[in-house]
């Protein structure tokens, strides 16, 4: 059984009328067998926040959160998290910044502030800090590669004492190999090979190939590059939205982790 991320909507002024009307189209779209995947699965939810958010800043809030793997949302037994979007009074107002942010290797998922996709929250995170009171990032936009990278470069050699194993394998790749602790032994078994295969009347062609390890079998030698961190151009879109006193939510965002 595994997991698979969802994230759906429905209309409704409470999260229990909007979660009935998912729950219920899911069940109906994908039937009552369970492991669908989807909100199907879940018999309860939690509300992240309440705060009036639109339909596509809430969408893009839900996304956030599961990409975090936020532990509220994170347990495919537990339950969806929820948050309301709300239609604005009047048309929302934008205005656009551009800045340079530095992002960190601790900063992002898996390590390298050189992708777009990993350095993305961080990226996100630093548009929200030029928000005025108010305001959203309704979009962030970066090139396709930072303008600059710090990088480190190391490399070491292991110590101890060395070994060399031969392997007897078909030239084409194709097929098993053997393992031997000498050349002579190697030699051995690619004559008996060879004779088994001509008394068989078959064509074969084998090789013998030598990997030096520590005795341990480590390397012995390593290194690597570490991407420190990446500076990228970013042009975000900061979005005011106006709702009434006392706004009712137009509807919710349900998202989470289901059984699959």
């Amino acid at each position: 059984m595994g997991a698979d991320q969802f994230a759906t909507t429905a209309t409704g002024s409470t999260a229990d009328q909007a979660f009935h009307t998912a729950t219920e189209q899911a069940r109906w779209e994908y039937g009552n067998g369970g492991y669908t995947g989807t909100i199907a699965e879940k018999g309860s939810y939690t509300i992240i926040d309440t705060t009036p958010r639109t339909f596509d800043e809430a969408v893009a809030y839900a996304d956030q959160l599961l990409s975090k793997s936020d532990p509220r949302i994170d347990d495919k037994w537990g339950p969806a998290g929820a948050v309301p979007y709300y239609a604005p009074t009047t048309a929302p107002t934008q205005r656009t910044v551009s800045f340079r942010c530095r992002v960190s290797a601790d900063t992002v998922d898996g390590g390298n502030p050189a992708e777009t996709w990993r350095a993305r929250d961080a990226v996100h995170a630093a548009a929200a800090t030029y928000a005025k009171k108010g305001e959203t990032v309704a979009s962030v936009t970066t090139g396709e590669k930072p303008i600059a990278v710090k990088t480190r470069v190391s490399d070491a050699a292991s110590k101890g004492a060395k070994r060399t194993t031969y392997w007897v394998r078909p030239a084409n790749g194709a097929g098993g190999s053997s393992q031997h602790p000498t050349m002579a032994a190697a030699r051995a078994a690619l004559k008996t090979q060879l004779a088994a295969a001509a008394q068989r009347g078959i064509n074969l062609e084998l090789e013998i190939t030598a990997v030096t390890t520590r005795d341990d079998g480590s390397a012995l030698a390593s290194g690597r590059v570490v991407v420190e961190h990446a500076d990228w151009d970013v042009e975000a879109v900061l979005s005011t939205s106006t709702f009434g006193v006392g706004a009712q939510p137009t509807g919710w965002v349900f998202f989470g982790w289901a059984s699959s």
